[in-house]
């Protein structure tokens, strides 16, 4: 299964909710068909319009506030054969969890379990080998060298720039 949202709340009085979406667009997660709800659910989604970065969505069934409220922190998600296949030079998000980072010199960092943007660029989350601890750190040029998915491997150098 393939995360294309998380449910963040109700809006309004109607059953419409709130969600912040993972795909490039939020009419995005309408596209690939009926969505499965974390707790087993299947719900035809349908982008109403965006707030405040946010899309608001509503399924016919989901009925009132309360309805709406009790989906809050459900993760939104599609078989991963529903989406469409992608171009040479893109790369679902999901495909790098679970991946190695290692240094240009073959040093091993950790693996991914993570990746985010807070408005700078994309940010790899990474358990760093043999620790519980993470570290984030910059997926960008000139920090990324190569993602070799095939190797099951990033290779990165954090002390570029």
């Amino acid at each position: 299964m393939i995360t294309l949202g998380q449910i963040i709340g109700a809006h309004g009085v109607r059953g419409l909710f709130k969600v912040r979406y993972f795909t490039e667009t939020a009419s995005d997660m309408a596209r690939y068909g009926p969505v499965r709800l974390e707790d087993g659910r299947q719900i035809q989604l349908q982008v109403k319009f965006m707030s405040k970065g946010q899309a608001i969505c509503e399924a016919d069934e989901i009925i009132g506030r309360e309805a709406a409220q009790a989906l809050k922190g459900q993760i939104i998600s599609v078989p991963r054969e529903a989406l469409p296949d992608v171009k040479q030079d893109e790369i679902y998000h999901a495909d790098l969890l679970g991946l190695q980072v290692e240094s240009s010199t073959g040093e091993i960092y950790g693996e991914v379990i993570g990746l985010y943007n807070f408005g700078a660029g994309d940010i790899l989350e990474i358990r760093i080998k043999d620790t519980d601890q993470t570290e984030m750190l910059p997926f960008y040029a000139p920090f990324l060298k190569e993602i070799d998915l095939p190797g099951k491997k990033i290779v990165l150098d954090h002390k570029q720039g």
